[in-house]
């Protein structure tokens, strides 16, 4: 039997086999909707025989290398800007943003954080006054 006949698919076809074939899977296997031995055996087989055919995602890329080194990724180089941040660097502002809400609930805390960007606000403005002159 062809394999993309067996798949319901043309060799034209450029998705994702894995979601054909967990969606045949679901139909045909012993709980499904309509139970097929002989049509599970046939999927399972034509899954096997086109799946190297078929790049179901592009390959996972890893990068490497500090601030200034670069990169070709489909013919286009790339420069990296700076440091990645790390986990505890995401993570200090969620935390504080969490600690505000249960600090002072959540209307406290939009005024919180809105008094900070408005004293941010002040020093970036009074900082760029100070070098102007």
């Amino acid at each position: 039997m062809d394999p993309y006949e067996a798949l319901g698919i043309d060799p034209s076809f450029d998705g994702d086999l894995r979601v054909v074939r967990n969606r045949l899977v679901k139909q045909y296997s012993e709980v499904g909707a309509t139970p097929d031995e002989e049509r599970m055996k046939a999927v399972n087989l034509a899954y096997a025989a086109l799946r190297d055919r078929h790049v179901s995602r592009p390959p996972r890329v890893v990068f490497r290398g500090g601030p200034g080194s670069s990169f070709v990724l489909d013919g286009q180089r790339f420069v990296i800007a700076r440091r990645p941040r790390q986990p505890a660097a995401i993570a200090a502002p969620v935390l504080g943003a969490g600690a505000l809400v249960l600090a002072f609930g959540w209307a406290g805390a939009a005024v919180v954080v809105l008094i900070a960007l408005v004293r941010q606000y002040q020093r970036m403005h009074r900082h760029r006054r100070r070098h102007r002159a």
